[in-house]
């Protein structure tokens, strides 16, 4: 699976569309196909595909956007909010509420 997604993030189609200079690109029929195709080897890999690790993953973004569309939403410190790495981590490093 990292080698099928290391290809994935490393080819040509995804590169092109990485330059922050030149943010933000279109999507193009050639980068979905990819992403489809890649998707469905990595769902292909698992035992159950009601148990996908992607799942896991997704869940994970999808509460660190709820996080910010609630809490930035009461003390809003900027416009728009680049929901990468570092803001996934750093909302759910933070302690919640039981």
């Amino acid at each position: 699976m990292i080698e099928l997604t290391d290809s994935y993030v490393h080819s040509d189609i995804i590169q092109r569309r990485t330059k922050f200079e030149q943010w933000s690109p279109h999507n193009g029929p050639e980068q979905m196909a990819l992403m489809h195709d890649t998707s469905k080897e990595i769902i292909d890999m698992h035992n159950d595909e009601r148990k996908l690790l992607t799942a896991a993953l997704s869940e994970i973004v999808f509460k660190a956007c709820g996080y910010a569309m609630l809490h930035e939403a009461l003390n809003r410190r900027q416009p728009v909010w680049w929901v990468g790495h570092r803001f996934v981590t750093s909302v759910m490093a933070k302690p919640t509420a039981s």
